[in-house]
């Protein structure tokens, strides 16, 4: 399969399937593109705002009850973040020492709608999770399907030891997931044209050429494959030593692609291009030319590493080892050996000498920084009981302490050779309504050293919403019809009608008009029934929830701060006090809302649930009792809320007739 991006290529081989988990290993990182781009195709390329902030609310929107289903591993020394997280994904910064955390991978598990049997779709390639990794550069990935009826060996065993390489380094429930997916598969006979590859890191290391060499018609036979074409943007400083001067001396041919810019100068250090032969560098060959043009981009970067052996038994590596020492040897990588195919000429001589090179080029050895005094932290805020858990990769003693421009400090933790340690700090919950990102200082002895850090986010249904509040009739009217969709596009709109009135001089959000339906024909049975109708689908979901024993769908809705939560229809509710048009409808909302809220007590906010029971009394008092008999207006009142609190029947709460949105 050819695509044109890396999007498309991952698109293409996940079709129509549910991705229920997925993580990924990446170099460079960009946490904003990941959520707006990336995820939304995890999603099902569900129909979103081409704007951020819309865009985010909507994938708020679509993860709300299966959160923590993404992971990212990510090299701490080259993540400068510009731009903190908004959703709900596990973002884990490692440090491998001597090297980098180099490997580009993915492991997706994928279900079939209606099918009972997962799929792990493993990929690995030379991609960052960056727009340039994914959209404008020429990369190159390879994609596996795994399944408990197909799982070579020589596949399934490389993956398993890096799942247990990252689960020691950064732990993740998306790990978890994935490790019980596979873990009584049992290994089938070795794929004889498909090897995966992980290197590992450390003493346990497998080192690139130790992994050709293992399998065969590869260095074993390399009289077979005479000619060694090699795709690779970054080069050592010393390219003709060590292991890749050793990868070379087995090929009586040796082909490098040049690496050039838009204006056709090297991007090498001319160092490494005078180390070798002059006809030694090529061009891309003929037939690959325009294999990769895009209409509109002119030019595209090469990003790709391929490593490709020609001759009576051809084999190719992709993956994500540059042709250097530290790729080699050090540098935790991935990647497959494809052998058995047909495998045409990459590369080219070329036809004329590079028109120079490029001045200050950046496409050098990828190395980490050295030095840095910041231990490798990771940092995740829980909404719901608002306390900041910090997990260091390593045993550290010190202090952390957390930034902010209006206040000296936000509070700090105490690391006594330990790897993790907690804190209820207030005012973090102020910042991170702002922005995910903190700047924190780590103070260890005399050393200080400060740097920005992203913050994970988990239950993030318990944030304060930015949205403006719908009305009460837009709300019941989104929990009749309780579909995605609707909830999407109605999310959508708020945050657009936000944004118009940021730009508007002399507003506030709490100012925004109401979402109301004109000449809305109004009576008491018409209420009744909007009412009754939308309390009967939200009931029916919580039901479904309660039987799946989904304790975050039901606190979405009864604990939760988002538009379409319980404390949204209340502040809706509370809004309308007074008006005798709405009293009928109020009434029954409320009446409505303490019936769900004391029938799933574990799973609801108790001061949502005083303030509910307390506004029932003042309504009662104020504005329904003046209109009934004194002598039998409170005992009617009674009856009617107990008969109109009554549960759904079990057949009718698990009963799906058609699919809703807390059902996806």
């Amino acid at each position: 399969m050819k695509a044109h991006t890396i999007s498309d290529a991952f698109r293409a081989c996940i079709g129509e399937r549910e991705v229920t988990s997925a993580f990924f290993t990446t170099y460079s990182f960009e946490p904003d593109f990941f959520e707006l781009e990336v995820i939304p195709l995890l999603l099902g390329d569900q129909a979103l705002s081409s704007q951020s902030d819309i865009r985010s609310v909507q994938l708020q929107a679509l993860m709300q009850d299966k959160g923590r289903r993404f992971a990212v591993v990510h090299d701490v020394d080259v993540f400068n973040p510009t731009a903190g997280s908004r959703l709900e994904v596990d973002y884990l910064p490692v440090r491998i020492g001597g090297g980098c955390q180099h490997a580009k991978m993915a492991m997706l598990v994928l279900q079939e709608k209606g099918d009972q049997i997962p799929t792990i779709l493993l990929v690995a390639g030379s991609f960052n999770l960056t727009k340039a990794g994914w959209w404008d550069n020429i990369e190159v990935g390879h994609f596996v399907e795994l399944q408990a009826t197909r799982a070579p060996a020589n596949i399934l065993e490389p993956m398993r030891r890096a799942l247990r390489f990252f689960q020691a380094a950064a732990p993740t429930p998306v790990l978890d997931e994935i490790v019980n997916v596979q873990a009584g598969w049992l290994a089938s006979a070795d794929d004889p044209d498909c090897s995966f590859y992980f290197s590992g890191a450390a003493s346990n290391r497998l080192a690139f050429l130790d992994f050709i060499g293992q399998r065969p018609h590869t260095l074993p036979a390399a009289k077979d494959a005479a000619t060694l074409e090699i795709v690779s943007p970054f080069f050592g400083e010393k390219p003709d030593s060590g292991d890749t001067q050793k990868l070379m001396s087995l090929f009586s041919t040796v082909r490098l692609l040049l690496p050039r810019d838009e204006e056709e100068r090297a991007l090498v250090d001319p160092g490494v291009f005078d180390a070798f032969n002059t006809d030694q560098w090529c061009g891309w060959a003929s037939a690959w030319n325009d294999s990769h043009q895009v209409i509109g981009v002119p030019f595209r970067r090469v990003h790709a590493k391929i490593f490709q052996g020609r001759g009576k038994r051809s084999w190719q590596f992709v993956g994500s080892v540059n042709f250097s020492h530290k790729a080699f040897r050090e540098n935790v990588e991935a990647g497959f050996l494809l052998q058995g195919g047909d495998f045409p000429s990459l590369l080219e001589p070329l036809t004329a000498l590079p028109a120079g090179f490029a001045p200050d080029s950046d496409l050098h050895s990828a190395e980490a920084s050295e030095g840095l005094a910041m231990p490798v932290l990771r940092l995740a805020y829980d909404w719901d009981s608002q306390w900041l858990e910090v997990t260091a990769q390593d045993s550290i003693s010190g202090e952390l302490i957390l930034l902010d421009n209006s206040t000296p400090s936000l509070g700090s933790i105490v690391f006594a050779q330990t790897t993790s340690g907690t804190a209820l700090l207030p005012a973090l919950r102020d910042h991170l309504e702002r922005s995910s990102l903190v700047r924190v200082r780590w103070q260890s002895g005399v050393e200080c050293v400060e740097r920005y850090l992203m913050v994970s986010q988990r239950n993030i249904y318990s944030r304060p919403s930015q949205l403006p509040a719908m009305d009460l009739q837009s709300l019941l009217r989104l929990f009749i019809e309780m579909r995605l969709s609707k909830k999407i596009s109605q999310f959508g709109e708020l945050a657009q009608l936000m944004l118009n009135m940021r730009t508007a001089p002399g507003t506030a959000d709490e100012q925004l008009p109401e979402m109301v339906d004109a000449g809305e024909a109004k009576s008491f049975f018409a209420e009744f029934s909007q009412v009754n109708g939308a309390f009967w689908q939200l009931e029916r979901s919580l039901a479904l929830a309660a039987d799946e024993n989904n304790a975050k769908k039901l606190a979405y809705y009864l604990a939760g701060c988002q538009p379409d939560s319980l404390k949204a229809l209340l502040e809706s509710v509370e809004k309308g006090g007074g008006d005798e048009e709405t009293v009928v409808v109020r009434y029954l909302t409320l009446v409505s809302m303490h019936g769900l809220l004391t029938r799933y007590p574990q799973h609801s906010c108790a001061t949502l649930t005083r303030r509910v029971q307390a506004l029932i009394t003042e309504l009662e008092n104020d504005e329904l009792l003046r209109h009934l008999d004194e002598a039998e207006g409170a005992r009617f009142l009674d009856w009617f809320r107990t008969q109109f609190q009554r549960p759904l029947t079990a057949a009718n709460s698990r009963k799906k007739d058609a699919p809703h949105a807390a059902d996806q």
